[in-house]
């Protein structure tokens, strides 16, 4: 697979407005439109298309989406956006799709053969058509690669510039942001960015941990002292993490997310066993 292919499959610019989508954005909205698509992509990128209903949980890390296994479940059974045989599931639209660029792939290439055997004077004898490309180095299939090569470098260096703006835009939002937020001496300020250092990059859907984080603050402030309490349960979490070696790697495939613990507070916190007046440092969290 090259890398164009590895990146392209069409998609119908009027997506939104197909029946079974629309049934699926009434519930989960536009969130829900963008998981689909993010779904797609992966199942794009696979053999066959198909994705092992074992392994839906690892879109869950992947795409940072807690409730990925009953969204899947409800794109088969409720919207049939999904089909599955029970050990598979695929997207219908997405095979047929890839099927038909195949087959129009595969006769562009068949009318190519054809057209260099007429230009050769050998349209009788197909074997030797077939073969041209690799003596010839007038054949256009076999020398669009090496025509073309300086050609892609300039579209490159744009798209890359492209993305060099788009983040430090991100970064210039983000910033008004968590200035505008908390102050800028706050625990929750901190407890954001000791987040977002765990993490390893910016953290998805704003609000969503924004609150979280604030949900954070106050089951801390409930137990007592609420700095120490929370560098703490975030340390326990990472350990989990890192540590988990079972074999359904439970805490391993939770995102290291403000949603995940407080989601999880009850659970980490006994794993953790906390004394609110007895804090050691956190070794990986630092405010």
């Amino acid at each position: 697979m090259n890398d164009k292919d590895a990146y392209w499959f069409s998609h119908d610019s009027n997506a939104s407005n197909d029946p079974d989508i629309i049934y699926m954005r009434s519930e989960y909205g536009w969130h829900g439109y963008g998981l689909y698509w993010a779904i797609v992509e992966r199942l794009r990128d696979i053999a066959g298309y198909k994705y092992p209903l074992s392994r839906v949980h690892a879109l869950a890390f992947d795409l940072h989406e807690e409730n990925i296994e009953e969204f899947v479940l409800a794109c088969i059974k409720k919207y049939t956006l999904f089909e599955s045989d029970g050990a598979y599931f695929w997207s219908p639209s997405l095979i047929r799709r890839m099927a038909k660029r195949e087959e129009n792939k595969e006769l562009r290439a068949e009318q190519a053969r054809k057209a260099a055997a007429k230009r050769w004077g050998n349209e009788e004898n197909g074997d030797n058509a077939a073969a041209m490309p690799q003596q010839c180095p007038s054949n256009a299939d076999a020398c669009a690669p090496a025509m073309h090569e300086e050609c892609k470098v300039m579209p490159l260096i744009r798209q890359d510039n492209i993305r060099q703006d788009k983040t430090l835009e991100e970064e210039r939002a983000r910033e008004k942001w968590t200035n505008s937020r908390w102050p800028e001496d706050s625990l929750e300020l901190s407890t954001w960015f000791a987040f977002e250092k765990g993490y390893g990059s910016f953290l998805p859907d704003i609000d969503k941990e924004r609150n979280a984080v604030d949900q954070i603050l106050h089951k801390a402030r409930e137990r007592g002292d609420p700095e120490p309490i929370i560098k703490g349960m975030m340390q326990k979490l990472l350990e989990l993490k890192k540590t988990d070696d079972s074999k359904k790697g439970f805490w391993k495939r939770q995102p290291f997310l403000p949603s995940t613990l407080v989601s999880l507070w009850t659970r980490v916190w006994e794993e953790a066993k906390i004394d609110a007046e007895d804090q050691s440092d956190a070794e990986d969290i630092t405010f």
